[in-house]
């Protein structure tokens, strides 16, 4: 499984193979974000966008930003969407500690689902805190 680094602008050239999995990944945003907001942040800000593939066969995404704290830079893992995870985890994950040291980054940060804590566990990730959500109006 390889691991690219994909210039920004080069998303309209794999939209079509990566789209749905935008798709599902903006699904689970709670309606903060489309597929076609991913892309264009993707686009517009100073993201890093990652592609995991076999030769043209594309498994999977990972969107990542430096985020520079008072104290630490951190690489965030901002949004990760794909199939088969168990095929390319350990070789992203080491994409990133990777990229991260080059970055001058002391950690990776991750947000997600409560079922990324399975998915980490082993990385030596630990939970940091919980986030809360409430509507505005309230019924």
């Amino acid at each position: 499984m390889t691991i690219t680094p994909l210039p920004n602008k080069q998303i309209d050239y794999i939209w079509n193979k990566v789209k749905g999995y935008f798709e599902i990944c903006a699904d689970t945003t709670n309606g903060r974000y489309t597929a076609n907001d991913l892309r264009t942040m993707i686009k517009t800000r100073d993201k890093q966008l990652w592609i995991s593939h076999e030769d043209e066969e594309i498994y999977g995404f990972a969107i990542t930003s430096l985020l520079d704290y008072p104290q630490m830079r951190v690489l965030m893992m901002n949004f990760t969407g794909g199939r088969e995870f168990h095929k390319w985890h350990k070789p992203i994950m080491d994409t990133f500690r990777e990229f991260a040291k080059n970055n001058g980054c002391e950690e990776l940060e991750a947000h997600g689902r409560a079922g990324w804590t399975k998915v980490f566990k082993d990385e030596g990730y630990s939970k940091m805190n919980d986030v809360f959500r409430m509507p505005v109006e309230i019924e």
